[in-house]
């Protein structure tokens, strides 16, 4: 699939890997005894990649690619995709359903596989960024702290809160992960790599205050959206890069090293 298609999912997805698509998603399945761990699992995977997105990365380790957090460019400052952001955090509100004994188990079963189902339409609708654990690893928070110091950056940070809940739910898979980690396979140490991640983030919404007039100027330019739309929803589309997986998502992201001053 390429990136010239406007509705990516049905006329690129569906049009060009319909049945493909539907086989892979189709192998999601959530029974009803197991919604919690299943639960823990697809989150996680918003984290590290489920063997099921071995469809669009051949070849990955499946505990070890970061989808989310690490679909990044090495040349170009850390950013994260405006779409998969909200396979994170839809992780805030999901345990409260799940413990809430109104609902049925098969209906929990269901939201829990559905949800995951969308999770990976919705990664292929990106481009299936190719992940970089790398940038994991290697990373160097700005401003080191706990978990408490982040989220005080978090709140006080100016935006529509995109960049909060975004913390939020990256620290709400670091607490479903630690309860279950002793069960299953994952490659992360919640108080570690999640919080390496939290800063990542509101290290990257920091840094593009720097060059945010820079970057909402090349979004105006190659897109009519941004230009009739009001100053804080351009600033959105500027600050969370779209469909990242293809080359165009990064067009406007400075360079890492590159700084564009404030007129």
């Amino acid at each position: 699939m390429h990136d010239d298609y406007i509705d990516k999912i049905n006329d690129g997805l569906i049009g060009e890997a319909g049945d493909e698509l539907l086989r892979v998603t189709s192998q999601w399945k959530v029974s009803a005894d197991e919604v919690e761990v299943k639960a823990v699992e697809m989150f996680n995977a918003c984290g590290t990649t489920h063997p099921l997105f071995r469809f669009f990365l051949t070849g990955t380790d499946d505990r070890e690619a970061y989808y989310t957090s690490m679909a990044q460019r090495s040349n170009k400052q850390i950013r994260f995709d405006f779409m998969l952001m909200h396979t994170v955090t839809t992780a805030t509100f999901l345990p409260v359903y799940l413990k809430t004994n109104w609902i049925k188990p098969e209906s929990k079963a269901r939201l829990v596989e559905w949800l995951g189902r969308a999770n990976l339409l919705l990664y292929a609708e990106c481009g299936a960024p190719e992940p970089h654990p790398e940038e994991l690893r290697t990373y160097k928070p700005l401003h080191p702290s706990g978990w408490d110091g982040v989220f005080q950056r978090a709140c006080e940070y100016e935006d529509d809160g995109h960049t909060s809940k975004f913390v939020r739910g990256i620290a709400t898979i670091a607490q479903m992960t630690e309860q279950c980690d002793g069960n299953m396979s994952f490659k992360l140490t919640p108080q570690e790599d999640f919080l390496t991640i939290a800063h990542m983030i509101i290290d990257s919404v920091e840094n593009f205050d720097k060059s945010a007039a820079h970057e909402v100027h090349e979004v105006r330019k190659l897109s009519l959206y941004p230009r009739i739309t009001e100053p804080e929803v351009q600033l959105v589309i500027a600050r969370w890069p779209r469909y990242v997986g293809f080359e165009q998502g990064w067009h406007h992201v400075p360079n890492r090293g590159e700084l564009h001053s404030e007129v």
